[in-house]
């Protein structure tokens, strides 16, 4: 979920989904809200389109880039029972991929904006390894972004997913500009 408030106002996310894929949304962005106001995602959660197994394209919402990436519908041979814990899919992407969402919001000064989402590790052999970089957008180009490390506790078991976020205080030299996300995976499959 990826939510906003002002400087002075407290911040406050809701699990997302797996992402890096995988984000929750809700609602609209108001710039002068006095209170912590969730942000539309398009397809937040990728639960479009419906997949039996997974597929290698954008889903709708967002567009996917390099090798392959797209929607993973994953079962208990690849995460433990649970998971994901919003929706039945989950997005991903593979070595060197990357799965992008502009125009989320317009950036305005001294708004705080922050990006809660869910990654996934896988337990099979192919990708257990984490690499992975989670990134704000200012028309297009990274101001704010997370990758594997800034995991609090560490990041998540094989067959786990853990919470991540990541935030981003908006001031003169951004406002006005498009938030973005970006979803970008160095490894085997990050979900």
């Amino acid at each position: 979920m990826l939510i906003y408030s002002r400087a002075q106002d407290c911040l406050w996310g809701d699990g997302m989904k797996r992402i890096l894929m995988g984000i929750a949304a809700a609602a609209t962005l108001g710039p002068f809200a006095a209170v912590a106001t969730p942000i539309a995602i398009q397809n937040a959660s990728f639960e479009e389109p419906a997949v039996s197994t997974f597929t290698i394209a954008s889903p709708p919402g967002w567009v996917f880039a390099g090798f392959q990436a797209g929607v993973f519908r994953p079962s208990s041979g690849f995460f433990n029972a649970g998971f994901p814990t919003d929706g039945l899919q989950s997005g991903y992407a593979n070595v060197g991929s990357s799965l992008t969402q502009d125009g989320v919001a317009t950036i305005f000064d001294g708004v705080t904006y922050t990006l809660l989402v869910d990654v996934g590790r896988r337990k099979d052999r192919c990708c257990t390894t984490l690499s992975f970089e989670i990134s704000l957008l200012a028309d297009g180009v990274s101001v704010a972004s997370v990758d594997e490390t800034d995991f609090v506790g560490g990041p998540p078991d094989p067959g786990d997913w853990k919470s991540i976020s990541l935030s981003l205080v908006g001031d003169a030299t951004l406002d006005g500009r498009s938030l973005g996300i970006e979803l970008f995976a160095f490894e085997n499959q990050t979900n």
